[in-house]
């Protein structure tokens, strides 16, 4: 059908378009490892939450055990990376099984 997705709107987590010039050497990375792929909103995320998980890590020393990754991940507080559009905070959430989540926090973006 022509024309069918020409106002086509969706919501997305990050904040550039993989064509973007603030993304372009992670762009670049992603050309020189897999030659004829492309950069994509797919990559941008993955990227962003690795850096998240490399700070956790970071945090979390070098003996590393489930708890002191919970312990360090919750410490994760307006974390900026390279893709996402605004900083990440990590909570601590228990669900019960058969429980709904109650959402107490959210970051916003301006």
């Amino acid at each position: 059908m022509p024309g069918a997705v020409a106002n086509f709107v969706t919501i997305t987590q990050v904040r550039y378009m993989p064509d973007s010039l603030e993304v372009v050497n992670w762009s670049k990375t992603v050309e020189a490892k897999f030659p004829g792929d492309r950069l994509s909103v797919y990559n941008l995320n993955g990227i962003g939450n690795a850096q998240v998980l490399a700070e956790v890590f970071r945090r979390a020393g070098p003996d590393l055990t489930p708890t002191k990754f919970i312990d360090a991940m919750v410490t994760v507080r307006d974390f900026h990376d390279d893709t996402h559009g605004g900083g990440i905070t990590c909570t601590r959430i228990q669900k019960q099984p058969g429980s709904l989540v109650k959402i107490i926090d959210a970051t916003t973006v301006d």
